[in-house]
């Protein structure tokens, strides 16, 4: 036989698609609708401000942190707050501020570290004006017992 007759009897026929093959291409569709929320996210991130990407890097890491008011943050967590950063738009330089002016609010009390610091926050802040409620009723009724024995006094009572 010569090539020229291998050649009549080839042809390409494309077999049907197995159900192993099927699943292959269902997989393959789940990255692509993954990519395109993530690319509507990214188009709807970039309307933010500088300020506000900043805000929510700044609450990104204040829930990262822990242990309370010493506000720590290990390397690892850190450098993966870094790459987030830089994902947003934040130079890594700007990054390493924000992260460090939170832990120093963190550290002084200003900044509840995550979720549930917010609502020990509100619970604390209520509790002070419950306090301030009570430290100034005292105050006025010392006042008018005060004012009350001093006339009494005065009359000779």
């Amino acid at each position: 036989m010569t090539t020229e007759a291998f050649q009549s009897r080839l042809r390409l026929v494309r077999p049907p698609l197995s159900p192993l093959v099927r699943e292959e291409a269902d997989v393959q569709r789940v990255p692509r609708a993954r990519t395109r929320a993530v690319a509507e996210a990214n188009r709807l991130a970039s309307a933010m401000t500088v300020d506000q990407t900043r805000d929510v890097f700044a609450s990104r890491v204040a829930e990262s942190l822990e242990g309370g008011r010493s506000a720590i943050l290990r390397p690892e967590r850190r450098s993966t707050l870094v790459d987030l950063a830089t994902r947003m738009g934040i130079r890594a330089f700007d990054a390493h501020l924000v992260i460090a002016l939170t832990q120093d609010a963190a550290r002084r009390g200003e900044v509840s570290t995550g979720r549930a610091g917010c609502e020990s926050e509100r619970a604390d802040a209520q509790d002070r004006r419950s306090g301030q409620v009570w430290v100034i009723a005292a105050s006025l009724v010392m006042g008018v017992s005060g004012a009350m024995f001093g006339i009494a006094w005065l009359i000779g009572g």
